[in-house]
């Protein structure tokens, strides 16, 4: 349960050091900055702690509750994704996480990553009650639930998100999603929770839609490598955009500078 695995969290953050209330500094700092919580909590694939790229830091410990992550592929964006699921998922009780994505094959592929860093990290791992592939519940019964963004037919009015009452609404690769389905499941589900979070993923690949205008259209803006952080777009806007473009291109189309981290 979440006692045993702060106990845990205890015994391997606290080696060799003095008490004193540091592990109730580091839980405070960890609920406070999700990417604490990600290098104190989480193992990453070289079996170190999880410490995240810049793109990636700065969208976890964005605090605002419509984002969007504008990144392609090779960009971190699945365990940045991840993160801030396990983060809220371990700081609250009784909260329902929903991750939507286009098809069955890509909401495993995501279920996968997201699988993987529980299993490296025993911290996370003990206080796991449910464990299924497309569902995984921890010990406060907080949950997250991976689904399709249609049922089994691709009729919209299939999606079985709807009714499902979520806290956090994460859409992955949202350029994929189309506007007709989405206008079916938001509605619902804004409706059902008034204080939902909606978090957008991926790369618009057209100038209109909803993804697109969320972008365009976003009230905060954080590129670091242009030393733009939270910097006002759009008063008027919703969304904070964190976007990080792998590669500049001139007039001609010709790689300039690629900034994969991979």
């Amino acid at each position: 349960d979440i006692i045993n695995c702060l106990k845990l969290a205890k015994r391997i953050i606290m080696r060799n050091q003095p008490e004193s209330g540091k592990i109730k500094q580091i839980l405070k700092k960890s609920k406070e900055y999700p990417s604490f919580f990600a290098k104190s909590f989480l193992i990453g694939k070289d079996g170190r702690p999880l410490n995240l790229e810049p793109q990636q830091r700065y969208f976890v410990d964005d605090k605002t509750p419509f984002r969007v992550f504008f990144a392609s592929r090779r960009s971190g964006k699945s365990v940045a994704l991840s993160v801030d699921i396990l983060h809220k998922l371990f700081f609250n009780t009784d909260f329902n996480i929903i991750v939507l994505a286009p098809s069955l094959k890509q909401s495993k592929e995501f279920a996968n990553v997201f699988g993987d860093l529980i299993d490296r990290s025993p911290m996370i791992r003990s206080s796991v009650t449910v464990d299924n592939k497309m569902e995984k519940k921890l010990a406060n019964r907080s949950r997250v639930s991976f689904f399709t963004a249609g049922g089994s037919s691709g009729k919209k009015e299939d999606s079985s998100v709807v009714g499902s009452s979520p806290d956090v609404l994460y859409a992955d690769e949202l350029q994929s999603i189309g506007d007709e389905t989405l206008g079916t499941i938001l509605p619902a589900a804004v409706g059902q929770r008034k204080q939902m979070q909606i978090i957008y993923a991926g790369t618009p690949r057209q100038r209109s839609g909803t993804f697109y205008e969320a972008v365009s259209n976003a009230e905060y803006i954080t590129e670091w490598y242009n030393d733009k952080f939270m910097q006002v777009q759009n008063p008027s806007g919703r969304f904070s955009l964190h976007q990080f473009k792998i590669t500049e291109t001139d007039e001609d189309g010709n790689v300039l500078l690629s900034r994969s981290p991979r």
